[in-house]
């Protein structure tokens, strides 16, 4: 660069813009210390190649010779000296300044994309969510289509509680369960339909309507779900009987405004979702009743 700036014509201001690419460069791309080494290094060679013409160390070679007595003028030589290194520091600060920007603008721009991912996760996630619900929405309502076809088509008692029992174990992923009925002369809830239940269970198990939980049920009229029955004092083992039960939901066969029933799901994990469908099935129950 420096060659070129010496057969340009060094003391004509022309040749010093070949440093300013490398000033630009330095400052665009550079750390700032080693900017200033830049400017420093193309000003001295710079002023190098002017001093020495102008004290004839070596000779001047101009490709402009329309005023070839500049080189020698002290008045223009130092003032063009000066003014090019104050237009070096200058165009160094300038565009630093532009990189800085260019760096602040691409770090808001990577901010805004990575939020705009983000963004675009959680709106797919969203829809997952929501696709998940239309079709569980669907899928609950044909099951109720079903069970409604079933209770039309029988005035058997003992078949529609085998069908919804068998639809709530299904659903619900239990392992076992049962539908209680109230026995209006004995008064005593005793098993009608069961899943998994061995006959002596079936056979022995019945509650009075204060009860342990058939007891909470009775009162309050709402779901009961107990996640630990071990820990729950409002359960009482019969010891009679082999009924090993973690979890248990209990809902209400409401007829009437009093509880004639209850549907039992033992030993699964229970959302609102399926136990509003639960709910559901206890009024088709209670339709036929």
């Amino acid at each position: 660069m420096t060659g070129i700036f010496y057969y340009i014509g060094g003391i004509l201001w022309i040749g010093a813009l070949f440093f300013t690419f490398n000033i630009l460069y330095a400052s665009l791309l550079s750390p700032p210390k080693e900017g200033l080494i830049v400017i420093f290094f193309a000003f001295t060679c710079y002023s190098s190649i002017v001093l020495l013409e102008y004290f004839g160390i070596i000779p001047y070679v101009g490709l402009f010779k329309l005023t070839p007595y500049l080189y020698k003028d002290s008045q223009y030589v130092i003032t063009t000296t000066s003014m090019v290194g104050l237009v070096f520091f200058s165009i160094f600060l300038t565009g630093k300044s532009f990189a800085q920007k260019l760096g602040q603008r691409s770090a808001e721009i990577t901010q805004a994309k990575k939020e705009l991912e983000e963004w675009g996760s959680r709106l797919e996630e969203k829809v997952s969510l929501r696709t998940r619900e239309l079709k569980e929405s669907k899928d609950n309502l044909s099951k109720l289509y079903h069970i409604s076809r079933v209770i039309s088509s029988t005035l058997k008692l003992d078949d529609v509680l085998k069908v919804i029992l068998d639809f709530s174990v299904k659903i619900s992923g239990a392992n076992r369960g049962s539908v209680i009925l109230l026995d209006e002369k004995k008064n005593i809830f005793s098993i009608k339909a069961a899943y998994n239940l061995s006959e002596k269970i079936i056979r022995e198990v019945t509650f009075t309507k204060d009860e342990n939980t058939i007891g909470w049920v009775v009162k309050n009229k709402k779901p009961l779900y107990i996640k630990d029955l071990e820990q729950d004092k409002r359960f009482l083992k019969k010891e009679t009987v082999d009924y090993k039960t973690k979890q248990l939901l209990m809902v209400p066969i409401v007829i009437e405004g009093e509880v004639k029933g209850v549907i039992n799901l033992d030993n699964a994990s229970f959302t609102i979702d399926m136990i509003n469908l639960l709910m559901s099935f206890s009024e088709q129950v209670a339709a036929c009743h």
